[in-house]
């Protein structure tokens, strides 16, 4: 399974996101209302944990977290450094 498809598993088990709602590697999380500022700090703690990395508070950006994709490749270059 490709990670952006583990990420998308994710999101849809921690934050109850129902199968017939549209989840892919493109869709806007936060823009499209799937989750809120809230979700973002569970999410971060989630990622955190599952990836044994640190975000920092400079990380944490749109465009870090919007979409599957964006996050699959956030945790790709946190894993290298």
């Amino acid at each position: 399974m490709s990670e952006v498809k583990k990420i998308i598993q994710l999101i849809r088990q921690e934050f109850t996101v129902e199968e017939e709602q549209i989840l892919n590697e493109n869709t806007s999380l936060f823009r499209g209302n799937l989750l809120d500022s809230l979700s973002l700090v569970l999410l971060i703690s989630v990622l955190e944990e599952k990836y044994k990395i640190k975000i920092s508070p400079s990380d944490v950006v749109l465009e870090n977290f919007d979409t599957p994709e964006n996050i699959s490749q956030f945790l790709a270059l946190k894993s290298k450094g």
